[in-house]
């Protein structure tokens, strides 16, 4: 492929996938033109000769000076990706290490945007970082005083002994601690591990917007579970899991006699999920609870309202294609001015569809259940799964296929896909 060329990733993106599509995620992971054989070694030869196979039918050739083989661990995207879990690497942190202090905002910024692409690696990133970001304000003159000095090595120090970790075992139930305070929301993503104790998969925090600071105490822990249930969606949502806080109300906040409008809202975000309650005393739960206390953090989002399942909850606006099949799955009865034909053909078009907390799924052919998708939801499914971060702008089919793997379905996914792909200006 010629140098140079503006669309030259995107394609050569699309051939890697294109050849080795029938063994990504069973042994083989391709970013871009970097790819990676994992497995038990006992298998790993063969899957090693099957790739290497590939490459020789489709003439792509392999730089023998940039391969590893064989290797118990290995260095992707600066992660040091070994059996143990995820951890730093060494190399992009002794330059990260010495690194001066920087004279400039301009160079301020360079500072924290190589710490922060590891910041889910440190517990209380943004309260170390405090002293440093206040220089980023506008009309504030750049001091590099002692205080910032001073964050700026302890920032260092947490980078040369950041954790492992672990990689999530989706055998395991997933455990999700969450807590807020007066000015920020903290949450953790961990797994139980040998001994009971929890190891962490992922920390985040964020502070509170100027609205959301005259929330109410439980108003605020709610918030912290669909902060957290949005963060980790894609780890959480179709698999039971518990979530622990330290505020009792929690547990009881379906049966509040009077609902406010946001926790209404936010209790159809929870019918999307199965998850226990579980409360945890304060000095107990101490993760979230550090988190929930730094001045800091991502920048406040709004909370998106208007739900994608939350359509499915009213039959008179669900898509006409569902209509019928909701009301017979929810009442047994079809509707009384169809024929009797009419019937028997809702019943067998029924039965590939079930209703699961509130939401319609189908049953595909490959045994495969799919969230019905509502007709507002699919332009942008449609664009993010096409020319979204890592769309790669393929054609109809695989773009459907790619949506299909999300889990998702709607009665005209293939046309509207190839119809999409068609319009498109890049492609």
């Amino acid at each position: 492929m010629p140098f140079g060329l503006k669309n030259a990733p995107a394609i050569f993106s699309r051939v890697v996938v294109a050849v080795f599509k029938e063994y990504i995620h069973k042994f083989l992971e391709v970013y871009f033109d970097d790819w990676t054989v994992f497995g038990l070694i006992n298998k790993h030869i063969g899957d090693l000769r099957v790739m290497l196979e590939k490459c020789r039918q489709y003439q792509i050739s392999l730089n023998l000076k940039k391969c590893i083989f064989c290797a118990p661990f290995g260095i992707l995207l600066g992660h040091i990706v070994c059996r143990q879990g995820l951890m730093v690497d060494p190399a992009k942190i002794a330059i990260i290490v010495n690194l001066p202090a920087p004279n400039s905002v301009k160079q301020l910024r360079t500072v924290l945007g190589h710490t922060g692409y590891y910041r889910k690696f440190i517990k209380g990133y943004a309260k170390i970082t405090a002293p440093m970001e206040k220089l980023l304000k506008k009309d504030v003159k750049f001091l590099w005083n002692e205080e910032c000095q001073k964050s700026l090595d302890t920032l260092k120090e947490k980078m040369v002994t950041a954790p492992i970790l672990v990689f999530p075992d989706w055998n395991k139930p997933f455990h999700v601690h969450v807590d807020a305070s007066g000015i920020a929301l903290g949450i953790v993503l961990t797994q139980p591990g040998e001994g009971g104790i929890d190891h962490p998969i992922a920390y985040s925090s964020r502070k509170l917007s100027t609205a959301e600071k005259n929330y109410t105490t439980t108003e605020r822990e709610g918030l912290a579970m669909v902060y957290a249930l949005q963060k980790f969606r894609h780890y959480l949502l179709g698999a039971p899991f518990k979530m622990f806080t330290d505020h009792s109300a929690l547990k009881y906040l379906v049966n509040k006699p009077v609902l406010g409008g946001r926790i209404c809202i936010w209790l159809l975000l929870f019918q999307e999920y199965d998850f226990e309650i579980i409360v945890k005393l304060g000095r107990l739960n101490a993760r979230p609870d550090h988190l929930s206390q730094i001045d800091s953090g991502e920048e406040p989002s709004n909370l998106d309202d208007n739900l994608l399942d939350a359509p499915l909850f009213s039959i008179q606006i669900a898509y006409d294609y569902y209509a019928d099949i909701i009301q017979f799955l929810t009442t047994g009865i079809a509707p009384e001015e169809f024929t009797k034909q009419q019937k028997k053909q809702l019943v067998v078009k029924a039965a590939d569809f079930t209703l699961i907390t509130g939401c319609l799924y189908k049953l595909g052919p490959d045994e495969v259940l799919r969230r019905c998708v509502m007709p507002h939801e699919k332009d942008a499914i449609i664009k993010e799964a096409h020319s979204g971060t890592a769309g790669g702008h393929f054609a109809g089919k695989p773009t459907t296929h790619k949506i299909l793997e999300a889990g998702l379905w709607w009665p005209t996914l293939h046309k509207d896909t190839k119809d999409f792909c068609r319009c498109c200006d890049i492609c």
